[in-house]
């Protein structure tokens, strides 16, 4: 069986891992995997930034983080995963406070010291006036959680800057992805296994495409003729793309990052995020602090990134599906358009492929499944 995978990143590369598992004669499988990039990993790529000698995840930071036996699995086949806690800061007007929104940031902020019971009194006293029974979009839905001084100084501004849209006009399902804790616990990620690769997550991908059966071409755009030589086609890249945008482009946000170098600590934590709208930007990663075993920096320089996010141009590359309804319905067109026989070869995968906000373990999740379908339409 001869496999072209079109993506050289997260997706395809725990696919090929899946398959080849299953598979004891790996001969009988060949994957031919390209990538219009010139590295391998996708938006999981890392390297070490030649100033500091520090790892820097290129294209953001890359926590893995998961409740999934399987996903944790692979990762450890290949990387060394340190315990890593994301530990988030919020930069507001009243001051830097602890995120996800917990005990000590509503203490901090209402300048109180209540315990967990008088605090769980005094949400229900300030959320009141804004829980329905069906909150319609993602306002509704934070402000039900949270009141409106918490969601005004933690919330409104960043989520605008991230979306571009006013928060009332993303839907409620966006709100579940934020953290909210009458706690202590700090911890952004509320997850059985967290880590962060020792090697960088580049190693992982190094490994899995250098296996004998993989053959990996990088500088390469995927061509239509290039199918009709192989049994599969796998295809991570955008799927309006793919149709020529037939019916319409999808929408995505992007991000963009400035890098910046100190001499010596920039910021003294990982992430920083921004809330207020009159700073353009997000948040600042500082990527030292994602190595909890360094120690100190290895050429006595610090580099941090800061992250801004906009709407995706033609010219972009795409990040966040926003999926919006006009979204889906455009979705939808495609879905039923790759159903025809002249696509039967051809299997959408990944972020970009789906259309679906994916994390690491999620794609990782989603190949173990498509591996086991493959497997059994083979048979």
């Amino acid at each position: 069986m001869k496999i072209l995978c079109v993506g050289a990143g997260l997706a395809n590369a725990s696919l090929i891992h899946f398959l080849n598992q299953s598979n004891s004669r790996q001969e009988k499988i060949f994957f031919e995997v390209i990538d219009k990039r010139n590295h391998i990993g996708g938006n999981c790529y890392t390297e070490v930034d030649k100033e500091t000698g520090i790892t820097v995840h290129k294209y953001g930071p890359h926590i893995f983080n998961t409740n999934s036996d399987i996903a944790w699995k692979f990762i450890n086949t290949y990387l060394t995963m340190h315990s890593f806690t994301n530990r988030v800061k919020a930069s507001t007007p009243k001051g830097i406070f602890s995120m996800p929104i917990n005990l000590h940031t509503i203490n901090q902020l209402y300048g109180k010291s209540m315990n967990v019971a008088e605090a769980t009194a005094f949400m229900e006293t300030i959320t009141a006036p804004y829980r329905k029974l069906d909150a319609k979009n993602f306002e509704d839905t934070m402000l039900s959680y949270l009141g409106k001084d918490l969601y005004n100084e933690f919330i409104y501004g960043y989520t605008k800057k991230q979306w571009g849209v006013d928060p009332s006009e993303l839907p409620a399902a966006v709100a579940k992805r934020l953290p909210f804790r009458l706690n202590y616990d700090d911890n952004y990620y509320n997850k059985k296994y967290q880590g962060i690769p020792e090697e960088g997550y580049s190693e992982l991908f190094k490994k899995i495409f250098s296996t004998k059966n993989v053959n990996l071409s990088l500088n390469t755009n995927y061509e239509n003729e290039m199918a009709r030589d192989y049994d599969f086609v796998i295809y991570t890249g955008s799927i309006d793309q793919f149709f020529n945008f037939e019916f319409g482009r999808l929408s995505y946000r992007t991000v963009y990052w400035e890098r910046n170098i100190s001499n010596g600590i920039f910021q003294g934590n990982a992430v920083i995020n921004y809330t207020t709208e009159d700073k353009p930007f997000t948040r600042i990663n500082e990527p030292f602090f994602f190595e909890p075993w360094t120690h100190k920096l290895p050429n006595s320089k610090s580099v941090y990134f800061t992250e801004f996010s906009k709407f995706t141009e033609p010219e972009d590359e795409p990040y966040y599906p926003i999926r919006k309804t006009e979204d889906l319905e455009c979705l939808n067109s495609y879905k039923k358009m790759s159903t025809l026989q002249k696509y039967s070869k051809f299997i959408f995968h990944g972020r970009l492929g789906l259309y679906r906000y994916l994390d690491m373990d999620m794609v990782v999740e989603e190949s173990a499944s498509l591996a086991k379908k493959m497997r059994e339409y083979n048979h």
